[in-house]
C-alpha cells in the first residue's frame, strides 16, 4: 500500500510539473490560476500566499495539505503542521483515522491509527464485515480473529451454495423489511411472535420461488426505458446496499439486497461509509434517484442489470461474455466494493471470483491489468486479471462494457 501510495503520489506531482512545463513552453500566462488558487486558499484557511512568486506546483501542494488538515482537524479533533507533513504523510494517516473511526463505530473495537498500518486495517475492517454478513446469514457470532480473509471469504461463499442447495433462504427480517418499510405498512407495532410468523411466512414464499426454478430472487425489473412502460409496477423500491457503501463518487456502482444493481449517473461526490445502509429508490421525472441512509441528498441512477443473466426491459440481447481486449494494454479506473468488482479504463465491468477477492481488494486505479483467458477459476469466471505492479492474480467474469 505505501508503495501505490507513493506512485500515485509521484504520478500527481509529475502531472502538474508537465502541466507547468506545458504552460512554460506554450507561453501561456498562469497567473490567473495562481492568483485564483491563492484566493481559495486564504478565504479557506486565512493563510496568505504571495502567488506572484510561488509555482502553480507550489500552491495546489500547499492548498491539498491545507485542506488534508482541515478535514482531520474537522473529523478527528487531531492537529497536524501543514508546514512539516507532506501530502503523501497526511493521506496515510487520514486513511487511517477513517479506518479506524469506522471499524469502532461498526464492530466495536479499537485500534491505534498510529501504531497500525493502513494495510492492515483494511484487512482487518474486511474480515469483520464478512464475519458480520456470515453471522447475520447463520445466526452464528463468527470471530473474525480467528480467520483468514481467504477463509471468511470460503465460509461465505459455502454458505450461499449450502443454502440454493438445501432450499434454504436466511435473511434477517429488518432486510426483508427495512426499518423504514416496517414504518409505513405498520408492522412496528407487531409484537416479536407476530414478526416471527411473519418472517417465516415469507421465507416459505421466498423457498418455493426457488424451488420453482428462480435462479436468483428478485423482484421483476423495475425499469422500463421503453415509451411503453407498464403502468402497474411501483415507482419505489426499498431494499438494503448489499455489503459495504463507501458514498458517492460520480459514477459509483452498488448492489442492492433485492439483487439489483444500479450505477450513480447525476456527478455529485460525497464520501460516507457504512454498512448495508437503508436504501430507497424512486422515479423523478424521466428517471430514477436514490436515497441512502445517512445522505441527505438523492443521487440520479439508472439500473444496469436486476437478473444474472437477463437484460433489462427494452434491451435485445445479454450481457456478452467474450471479451476483445485481451491484451497487457490496460489499467483500473475503479475498484467496487473492496474487490468484488473491477472497472478497467475501456470500460469493462468484471466480477471477481470469490475465492480471489482478498488479492483484488487492495488494487488502486493505477494498476496496470492484464487480462488473458484461464480455465483454472471458479466456473463462469473464464479471464485471469494480472496486476503487472504487484504480481496478484485474480481470476474474473466479464460483466461488459459500461
Amino acid at each position: 500500500m505505501g508503495t501505490y501510495l507513493r506512485i500515485f503520489a509521484m504520478v500527481f506531482c509529475l502531472s502538474l510539473i508537465a502541466l507547468t512545463n506545458a504552460f512554460g513552453q506554450a507561453g501561456i500566462d498562469d497567473s490567473q490560476m495562481r492568483e485564483s488558487a491563492a484566493a481559495r486558499i486564504m478565504n479557506a484557511h486565512s493563510i496568505k500566499i504571495d502567488w506572484r512568486n510561488t509555482s502553480l506546483l507550489d500552491i495546489t501542494d500547499i492548498e491539498a495539505r491545507l485542506n488534508a488538515v482541515a478535514r482531520i482537524k474537522r473529523d478527528h479533533e487531531i492537529t497536524f503542521d501543514w508546514r512539516k507533513t507532506s501530502l503523501l504523510e497526511l493521506t496515510d494517516a487520514e486513511a487511517r483515522l477513517n479506518a479506524v473511526g469506522r471499524i469502532k463505530s461498526n464492530h466495536g473495537v479499537a485500534f491505534d491509527w498510529e501504531k497500525t498500518s493502513l494495510i492492515l486495517l483494511i484487512n482487518a475492517e474486511a474480515r469483520m464485515n464478512t464475519a458480520k454478513r456470515i453471522g447475520l446469514g447463520t445466526g452464528k457470532s463468527i470471530d473474525w480473529k480467528e480467520h483468514s480473509m481467504e477463509d471468511l471469504l470460503r465460509m461465505e461463499a459455502g454458505l450461499s451454495q449450502a443454502n440454493t442447495n438445501q432450499g434454504t433462504i436466511t435473511l434477517p427480517f429488518d432486510v426483508l423489511f427495512p426499518p423504514a418499510k416496517q414504518q409505513a405498512m405498520g408492522l412496528h407495532k407487531l409484537t416479536q411472535a407476530e414478526k416471527q410468523e411473519l418472517h417465516k411466512h415469507i421465507e416459505a414464499l421466498l423457498i418455493a420461488a426457488a424451488q420453482a426454478g428462480a435462479q436468483q430472487i428478485t423482484p421483476p425489473p423495475l425499469i422500463q426505458p421503453s415509451s411503453r412502460a407498464a403502468t402497474s409496477h411501483s415507482s419505489v423500491i426499498e431494499s438494503k446496499m448489499d455489503g459495504d457503501f463507501e458514498g458517492w463518487e460520480g459514477d459509483t456502482i452498488v448492489k442492492l439486497m433485492n439483487g439489483q444493481i444500479w450505477q450513480q449517473t447525476e456527478y455529485y461526490y460525497h464520501y460516507h461509509y457504512a454498512f448495508m445502509p437503508d436504501v430507497s429508490v424512486y422515479k423523478s421525472g424521466g428517471g430514477w434517484k436514490m436515497k441512502v441512509e445517512g445522505i441527505d441528498r438523492a443521487v440520479g441512477v439508472q439500473q444496469l442489470d436486476s437478473r444474472q443473466n437477463a437484460p433489462l426491459a427494452g434491451h435485445s440481447a445479454a450481457i456478452p461474455k467474450i471479451y476483445a481486449g485481451v491484451s497487457g494494454s490496460h489499467w483500473v479506473k475503479k475498484n467496487i466494493d473492496s474487490g468484488t468488482k473491477i472497472l478497467l479504463e475501456d470500460g469493462s465491468l468484471w466480477e471477481i471470483d470469490p475465492f480471489d477477492k482478498i488479492d483484488a481488494m487492495l488494487w488502486l486505479p493505477i494498476s496496470n491489468i492484464t487480462v488473458i483467458e484461464s480455465s483454472s477459476g471458479s466456473p463462469g469466471y473464464d479471464y485471469l486479471l494480472i496486476n503487472a505492479d504487484d504480481g496478484e492474480k485474480a481470476h474474473a467474469k466479464y460483466m461488459g462494457k459500461q
